[in-house]
């Protein structure tokens, strides 16, 4: 019988060697050792560099979290290892976060420019994130130990079957790269001339010129803007890629952009903006309600990422409020998650199933992206 979810099923963990009863498995390879002394050689892992483990009376190696449920010394080792591994990941990201904090706001403090506070303020919440993170799995560690060993089990399979997933995605990588382009086309002829081409324009846009509504969610401000942006959009839409659909990351992206940019000329209506950002929250806000929806199939650490994710996109839009467009962000964020609402079924399996729906939509964000990014570059190009 399936299970319903790829991550669950034994058949994707490795075979244990036969030459060994005993042993693990770890970034720098496979260890062989005598099932007495693995809970030693855990315990002195300084790096967290044990993954997995075979047992004598195991086919397949088991993630270290899912052996020591059955192994009261092995879960003690496991235990000590752990707590002290979150408590240095504890430490450093706090310490990280009140640095990028502080160089971020410094400039502002003393009267001068935000400029790169904005950037490094990304940083800081990126870096709060992780050190919330390691928090609560501490505090679930220090709690109960056998809750936080199979939170850990279900989350090491989880990432296992995604680094063999043989899907690439090729939808999200294609976007990104569009962007790149676009982006090396507006520093070719001057930023400040590219915004006057494509940006959300609210007096141009209430003229009829409603194409920037799509264009402007393809070019960015500078270049960090594009990078921030990559890197959240290549983490999010390969997500969604993996749980969802391939077929789904187009049609969420397209129409959050056009939902953000609305959002913003009604609540914003004076001034300009530009950027994918409406797009990537709009993956965040599918991810965030199809993780909902199948919370009991992923591992808790990931839903409780989307939801941390988005409480930290609030927190920063409230703190440099004015110089990001949160109604943008807000609108793309709703519709993500209102195409979820539409085209998850509240009960199912993971990844969910192309339907005939998805492919349609799918055709038709694809026919409407490529033609917004060429209008787009027809317009940087003087058109």
């Amino acid at each position: 019988m399936p299970t319903p979810a790829p991550w669950l099923d034994d058949d994707l963990l490795p075979l244990r060697p036969e030459r060994s009863p005993a042993g693990w498995w770890g970034a720098d390879g496979l260890h062989e050792y005598d099932a007495a002394a693995l809970p030693a050689a855990v315990r002195d892992d300084q790096r967290g560099a044990i993954h997995y483990v075979w047992l004598p009376a195991l086919p397949r190696l088991l993630p270290l979290a899912e052996a020591a449920l059955g192994d009261a010394p092995l879960a003690t080792a496991v235990g000590e290892r752990d707590a002290r591994l979150l408590r240095r990941t504890l430490t450093s990201q706090v310490l990280a976060a009140v640095l990028f904090a502080g160089l971020a706001l410094a400039p502002a403090l003393i009267g001068g420019q935000f400029g790169m506070g904005l950037w490094l303020l990304a940083i800081a919440v990126q870096s709060a994130d992780s050190a919330v993170a390691a928090g609560l799995a501490l505090r679930q560690l220090r709690r109960d130990t056998v809750v936080y060993l199979h939170r850990a089990a279900v989350e090491a399979r989880y990432w296992l079957w995604a680094a063999r997933a043989a899907q690439r995605p090729w939808r999200t990588w294609c976007l990104v790269a569009a962007w790149a382009a676009l982006h090396l086309m507006q520093l070719a002829i001057g930023l400040k001339a590219s915004y006057a081409a494509v940006a959300l324009d609210k007096e141009a846009v209430r003229a009829g010129d409603w194409v920037r509504l799509a264009t402007a969610g393809l070019v960015h401000v500078e270049p960090l803007h594009l990078v921030f942006n990559a890197l959240a959009f290549l983490s999010l839409g390969r997500a969604a890629e993996l749980l969802a659909t391939a077929r789904a990351v187009l049609p969420v992206f397209a129409v959050a952009v056009v939902a953000g940019n609305l959002a913003s000329l009604s609540l914003v209506p004076q001034g300009s903006s530009l950027g994918a950002s409406g797009g990537v929250c709009g993956m965040l806000g599918f991810l965030l309600m199809l993780a909902w929806r199948r919370r009991a199939l992923l591992p808790p650490a990931i839903v409780a990422a989307l939801w941390r994710s988005t409480a930290l996109l609030a927190v920063f839009g409230a703190l440099a409020w004015n110089s990001i467009d949160n109604a943008a962000h807000g609108g793309g964020l709703v519709a993500g998650a209102a195409m979820a609402v539409l085209l998850v079924p509240v009960e199912g399996a993971l990844p969910l199933q192309t339907t005939s729906a998805w492919r349609v939509l799918d055709l038709a964000a694809v026919i409407a992206v490529t033609a917004t990014a060429l209008t787009t570059a027809w317009r940087l190009l003087g058109g």
